[in-house]
């Protein structure tokens, strides 16, 4: 099993080797381990949806010609020529030694925390191996998303019950990546580095505060994956445009469609960050196209596959009307993205856009409440009282509201009106799921408190660059 852990590994460097002129070297190598896992994921999926079994021989074999393929065309390309960079190749080597080291310490020492959750997603894994799309105990991808399951088939191709030492590889890579992507910003503000490292160490400890956050590298499920390629795609699409280099979108893309395969209720979230970013129109419409279609269409297709599936299974969450919506919705934004330089969209509606996406969803959260108060003042109170007591967020949200109390509110930076747009209209998602199903419980295992992991990545790198602005002092008067 350890050695098909190297080849997807590898997988995920040949894919990322196509950037490394264009791209951090670390940032490459990490990312690797990422899509080397999102692409197992994929090819699971389309081997299930065609219907070829899922066993062991056969992803071996369809990982194995995916990698001559990609070192054909390199060698063709003279892409391998790289080999002779070695601080490329020494951050290839060095972050593969650590997936491998921590793959192999948490299989040795199974700290996996399980609630009934976990074991949906497990069986999951099991009918995706034993029946493919075809027969579903428990959940379906109705109720729960794909990626997790697909990537637990894994250990269980190799005999395994479950893979219980993934989970903590994606906190490994999440760390790095919110340190590397909070110093990245970081230093465009802030120019002594001792004071820029306790800044990142402030933040990363904040979040780290949480019990929550703790829980999460041994347990598994879709919310702290939902969190982690949720703020990839962010970061990727905020550094793509900051510094005008469309390689990041690549990865923004890739991301993308990880995210999508997370959980049933991400593509809401993916269509409200499509059509804010879209909107502010700091990228080229074809730019959009390139990053975005792609997602839109996979999500499109898939949905559109479970809308057939007939499942009945316990936690089925989506009816045929939501995933109709649903498509719906998908098509509204591809449309978008090609007439977006009609006059009405470019000069009329994307100038509002920030506001309207936030604006409409509090609009829908009125009416509901309006109907049914006391599940909106529920959901409400639950939402404060998880934050602030009982969700095991340690002093996140007391820290948070404290800095925005402090801070001066017209401090500005880069893409500030578009993150916030984002951050709020996220919470007001949250708000929505809420008035549709019984209200969520006041514990920390409940859905609505779970699904806060998602955005506090993306909610702590913008405390993190309101803090790094503030404190320039005007010294950098550049965005």
């Amino acid at each position: 099993m350890f050695l098909f852990l190297i080849e997807i590994y590898l997988l995920g460097v040949l894919v990322t080797n196509y950037f490394s002129r264009k791209l951090p070297p670390f940032f490459l190598a990490v990312s690797s381990i990422l899509v080397g896992l999102l692409g197992y994921a994929l090819n699971g999926l389309i081997l299930v949806l065609i219907g070829i079994p899922l066993t062991r021989w056969v992803m071996i074999a369809l990982v194995s010609v995916e990698i001559i393929g990609l070192v054909i065309h390199q060698v063709s390309q003279k892409k391998l020529q790289l080999m002779g960079q070695s601080a490329v190749w020494k951050n290839y080597l060095s972050v593969g030694l650590a997936f491998l080291g921590i793959s192999y310490i948490f299989y040795l020492y199974n700290f996996f925390f399980v609630t009934t959750d976990s074991v949906y997603l497990v069986v999951m894994a099991r009918n995706l191996i034993e029946s493919g799309f075809s027969e579903w105990f428990f959940a379906s991808p109705r109720g729960m998303g794909l990626f997790v399951p697909l990537v637990q088939t894994l250990g269980i191709l190799f005999g395994l019950d479950y893979s219980w030492f993934i989970q903590p590889i994606l906190m490994g890579a999440f760390l790095t990546f919110f340190i590397f992507f909070l110093f990245r910003s970081g230093q465009r503000y802030i120019r002594k580095k001792v004071w820029l490292i306790l800044l990142i160490i402030g933040i990363t400890g904040l979040l780290f505060s949480a019990d929550l956050i703790f829980i999460m590298t041994t347990y598994i499920h879709t919310n702290f994956n939902s969190g982690l390629f949720l703020f990839l795609v962010v970061a990727t699409l905020y550094f793509g445009i900051r510094e005008k280099n469309r390689a990041w979108f690549f990865f923004a893309g890739l991301f993308l469609i990880g995210f999508g395969l997370m959980r049933v209720e991400n593509v809401i979230i993916a269509l409200c960050l499509i059509l804010i970013i879209s909107a502010s129109q700091h990228m080229e419409p074809k730019a959009q196209r390139s990053v975005f279609l792609p997602y839109l269409g996979f999500q499109f297709l898939l949905l559109l596959r479970i809308l057939f599936i007939d499942t009945q299974t316990y936690s089925d969450q989506l009816s045929n009307g939501q995933i109709l919506m649903t498509l719906f919705g998908i098509l509204v934004i591809a449309i978008l993205l090609f007439v977006q330089e009609g006059k009405f969209v470019k000069q009329v509606l994307y100038p509002r856009i920030w506001w309207l996406v936030p604006a409409g969803l509090l609009a829908l959260i009125v009416v509901l409440g309006i109907l049914n108060p006391q599940q909106l003042s529920t959901n409400f109170r639950v939402i404060l009282k998880n934050a602030f007591i009982t969700g095991n967020w340690g002093a996140v949200w007391w820290v948070i509201t404290i800095l925005f109390a402090i801070l001066p509110i017209k401090v500005s930076f880069f893409m500030k009106r578009e993150l916030a747009s984002f951050i709020l209209s996220f919470f007001l998602v949250v708000g929505l799921l809420g008035m549709f199903r019984v209200p969520y419980h006041d514990r920390w295992f409940d859905s609505a408190n779970r699904m806060i992991v998602h955005i506090t990545p993306v909610f702590l790198f913008y405390v993190f660059s309101l803090i790094s602005k503030a404190g320039s002092l005007g010294k950098n008067p550049e965005l």
